[in-house]
């Protein structure tokens, strides 16, 4: 529909588009929400391939590792300062593996997962252990006498999250 006047050259009416309008497929990708949701399906490699297809996308793949390869979200779950977590991590020589790798590379959430940190026994330990207790609010268990292995007592695995 065109609106007429006297001398005035005609112009649509803003609203919704002529059935012979074209929507193209990179519009719905500059919407955020639509592009995030999208290529959570989508394979790293795919995602990389997608932000090389045009200057429109080129943000792609920059803009999602802030949001679906975001370790600090990740890690909130387990403790409450997840930077200074990961300095402590560096400094004693840790590094985080198991489940919570796999979910955090793969995009997703197991219900009742852990957070698996190996580390070489020695001095980091303790230093870890004393982050952990100290700063996150985890605690020691009580010693298991059933343990063949004493330096297992000494791990990090003899600490677990206060009211667990």
């Amino acid at each position: 529909m065109a609106r007429k006047g006297k001398g005035k050259k005609t112009r649509p009416i803003v609203g919704r588009p002529s059935l012979g309008a074209q929507v193209n497929i990179f519009d719905l990708f500059a919407c955020y929400p639509v592009l995030d949701r999208i290529c959570f399906y989508l394979s790293i490699g795919t995602i990389v391939a997608l932000s090389r297809t045009c200057k429109r996308l080129s943000h792609a793949y920059r803009d999602l590792l802030r949001t679906q390869w975001n370790i600090d979200m990740k890690l909130s779950k387990f403790v409450a300062d997840s930077t200074r977590f990961r300095l402590q991590l560096r400094e004693s020589e840790a590094i985080i593996y198991g489940s919570f790798a796999v979910q955090f590379f793969d995009r997703t959430t197991y219900q009742d997962s852990d957070l698996d940190i190996f580390i070489k026994h020695g001095d980091q330990v303790g230093a870890l252990a004393d982050h952990l207790t100290a700063v996150e609010g985890y605690r020691l268990r009580e010693k298991d006498p059933d343990l063949e292995a004493t330096w297992l007592y000494d791990s990090l695995s003899a600490i677990h999250e206060v009211g667990v």
